[in-house]
């Protein structure tokens, strides 16, 4: 864990449902969506606070693949950054759906996020 890792996330139980609804609806396909919220506090203290949530396409190539791949276009995150900075929000992270297998984190996911999202 890294020193801007959080310790606690805060999460209306609405929102999870809005979650699972938004991945859901990419099935064959997994689904992508970005995590926009605040944070709160440093270090051992740190609270994030998801508010908001940005349903992405997946755009993974080749598309044949993308039943256990994703991507979120490059453009699609720098608007939903700069549509979140104007609300006093932060991309907290990316969350994706596993319509195949078990939604636990796999060695690719693991080995391609970058901390703290």
């Amino acid at each position: 864990m890294t020193s801007d890792a959080p310790t606690g996330l805060g999460v209306d139980p609405g929102l999870l449902t809005a979650l699972g609804a938004i991945l859901r609806s990419a099935a064959p396909e997994e689904g992508c969506c970005l995590l926009l919220g605040t944070r709160r506090g440093r270090g051992l203290d740190q609270l994030w606070q998801l508010q908001r949530l940005w349903p992405c396409l997946n755009v993974w190539s080749p598309p044949g693949e993308r039943q256990r791949r994703f991507a979120i276009d490059p453009r699609e995150q720098l608007v939903a950054q700069r549509w979140a900075r104007q609300r006093g929000l932060q991309v907290l992270g990316a969350a994706h759906s596993h319509p195949e297998t078990a939604a636990e984190p796999s060695p690719t996911d693991l080995a391609l996020t970058c901390a703290p999202a």
